[in-house]
């Protein structure tokens, strides 16, 4: 193990820390340094200097000092970063300041509201699994190249075991409640998404939903969760963070979702995802991130905005009622039309392998 490499890498969450690792398993042995969880912390086995993060919450500034005072300890032969922060860039800037060359993982699809100029000072090259966002970051001339999305890597349960496991009934229409990643939007969300539902079943009877909890929410947002769903009558469930929601996305007919990550998640398991944005936000967010990022088309977060879509206020939910309602009358038709997408993020060569294709060069000349 002497003459391995030594990588640096930024995993902060659950779903980057599982993603990365099946990066690292197909490079052979590497000793490890920066922040990962507990799936990084197994592969290094004590090895290097690897920070564990807790995954369920806001990564503690103290850790981030700690982490950007490591990108400057050590020679390293790549870093693999699977988030843009203003901490984990200024990591990578100091990383690539001293010839170390870093690749940007889009794992988790947090927005890009980093300026254009300041991710191509911070990393080499970006993998990412959203043509539109490739396309854009490509345009201001940052090194970007497209991949399948992590999620297609995880084994996804078949609908009756999915549902088995759930608990959920064989013959009802079946919601997934996806509150999302970040405790601000799940604490925004789940009660819309929850009266919602509970008026789409007053309407039509046979219907069942489950709450599917990220395993990045801290718990006092998963103990709120879950106190608002029983008031509803709806069971939760804690979504394991090395296989994350998708593996049981196949037990639902539809899903709930804010706008991001999981409606893709969605799509890849084969269910119809109604993705609900909140306004008054959603008007400003976008023409603030064209402003810090310098362009005037800021990247889309979401493929699906055109396909299925509510804008709602916090007081909703009749109108996210109605369009469930009518998402799930046309969803044989709907789910025809984002087979393409579908396909295109199932696309080629499992993302861990192209993502370490990307790698190996760098380690390669590290230790020639």
């Amino acid at each position: 193990m002497s003459n391995a490499p030594s990588i640096f890498v930024i995993a902060p969450d659950a779903a980057s820390d599982h993603a990365l690792t099946r990066v690292l398993d197909r490079l052979g042995p590497v000793t490890l340094a920066g922040l990962g969880g507990a799936a990084l912390a197994a592969m290094a086995r004590g090895r290097g200097d690897l920070t564990l993060a807790s995954g369920r919450r806001a990564v503690p500034k103290s850790l981030q000092r700690r982490c950007v005072q490591l990108a400057g300890k050590s020679r390293y032969a790549a870093a693999l970063e699977a988030s843009c922060d203003p901490w984990s860039l200024e990591a990578a800037r100091i990383l690539r300041e001293r010839g170390v060359p870093v690749l940007l993982y889009r794992v988790t699809l947090a927005p890009l509201t980093v300026p254009f100029e300041a991710l191509r000072e911070a990393v080499d090259r970006v993998a990412s699994p959203l043509p539109d966002e490739v396309a854009t970051l490509r345009a201001a001339g940052i090194d970007a190249h497209p991949i399948a999305h992590p999620s297609g890597e995880v084994t996804r349960l078949d609908r009756t075991t999915a549902r088995t496991s759930l608990g959920l009934t064989p013959l009802a229409e079946t919601i997934a409640i996806l509150p999302g990643s970040r405790a601000e939007q799940a604490r925004a969300v789940t009660p819309l998404f929850l009266e919602a539902y509970e008026r789409l079943r007053q309407d039509r009877g046979a219907v069942d939903a489950r709450v599917l909890l990220a395993p990045s929410l801290p718990q006092t947002t998963v103990r709120w969760v879950e106190r608002c769903a029983a008031t509803r009558g709806v069971q939760t469930f804690q979504v394991d963070p090395a296989l994350g929601a998708v593996s049981l996305l196949s037990a639902f007919d539809a899903a709930l979702v804010p706008p991001g990550t999981a409606s893709l998640e969605a799509v890849l398991a084969g269910v119809a995802p109604l993705i609900v944005h909140l306004e008054p936000l959603l008007q400003a967010i976008p023409d603030a991130v064209a402003r810090l990022r310098g362009t005037e088309t800021p990247v889309r977060r979401d493929m699906l905005d055109a396909r299925a879509s509510v804008r709602v206020s916090r007081i909703g939910g009749p109108r996210v009622a109605e369009a469930l309602g009518s998402l799930l009358d046309e969803r044989e038709e709907y789910l025809s039309q984002l087979q393409p997408l579908r396909d295109r993020l199932l696309d080629g060569a499992r993302p861990a392998d192209r993502v370490a294709g990307m790698l190996q060069p760098w380690l390669a000349r590290a230790v020639a």
